[in-house]
């Protein structure tokens, strides 16, 4: 939620929300209908409880925001295809949509050679999740930034079964025989480790004007991990799930249709099928942290 601000201070006028308020929310959006399933799992009580009894998934997730009118979709990495979570959250964080448009709730301008200057509507997290599987690498594999848009860049909250972390970064590691592809370490926040030493480290480097390298070799001498491979993600989760969100905020028509997540709508599934549409969709699979 903080990654979203001020683009949706207007939801949270107050910052981000306690624990307890959250659940509150929750317990009422379950009253109103949204999300039964989640509710019946928690016998629709939340507020109060600790522990795994308080645990919630992204489905909890993606409820949450609908309810309160941000725009979010839910993307699932099944089976073989989880391979393709560093090359997702690689072009999402590199914004490699290109000139063609991005995930920004303003409109974006576009002029095309020999051509008047085209407006190209917000784009729908879901339809946004679509173009980042779309994308593919140009110039023989050259994945450098190619868009200019400065909005919003909230971090992706990334589950698998038993637990959940927050992504805030990615890095790219290139192969040492330089044949191979590169292989990606998550930059997360994770509430495993000790949060207030990860912030003193990062606090520092920014004031010391050191590089990003620099300071996650530090946090590994104190035994602070403040990266996850994907390749050993892969390996170990069987299914993994994220919440996107592009931090638009929903009309009033479409936040109260939104009851449950449903797939090729608010869900999209990982598919080595291209192009990635609506069309195409498979079950959401819950977890709860």
């Amino acid at each position: 939620i903080s990654s979203m601000l001020p683009a949706v201070r207007s939801i949270f006028p107050d910052g981000v929300p306690s624990v307890h308020e959250i659940q509150t929310t929750m317990e009422q959006l379950w009253k109103e209908g949204v999300d039964i399933e989640s509710a019946k799992h928690h016998n629709y009580k939340l507020v109060g409880k600790k522990g795994r009894r308080a645990f919630i998934g992204t489905i909890e997730a993606w409820a949450y925001f609908s309810y309160l009118g941000v725009d979010a979709a839910i993307v699932q990495f099944l089976n073989k295809n989880r391979a393709m979570v560093g090359d997702f959250i690689w072009n999402y964080f590199a914004k490699m949509t290109g000139p063609d448009g991005c995930s920004c709730f303003d409109d974006v301008t576009i002029v095309q050679p020999g051509a008047p200057p085209v407006v190209v509507p917000s784009l729908s997290s879901f339809d946004y999740g679509c173009r980042l599987f779309n994308t593919r690498p140009v110039n023989n594999g050259d994945s450098s930034l190619r868009s200019s848009c400065t909005c919003a860049m909230p971090s992706m909250y990334l589950q698998w079964e038993g637990h959940s972390i927050t992504v805030v970064g990615i890095r790219k590691i290139k192969s040492t025989d330089g044949s191979s592809p590169p292989s990606f370490n998550l930059i997360v926040f994770d509430p495993h480790q000790r949060g207030a030493q990860i912030k003193a480290n990062l606090e520092n480097g920014v004031a010391n004007k050191s590089s990003l390298g620099s300071v996650l070799t530090g946090m590994k001498a104190n035994k602070i991990n403040f990266e996850l491979s994907v390749d050993e993600l892969v390996k170990k989760r069987e299914n993994i799930q994220l919440l996107l969100s592009t931090a638009a905020t929903l009309e009033e028509s479409e936040r109260v249709s939104r009851k449950k997540c449903q797939s090729g709508i608010h869900c999209i599934t990982a598919s080595t099928t291209y192009p990635l549409s609506r069309e195409y969709s498979q079950g959401i699979t819950s977890m709860y942290r």
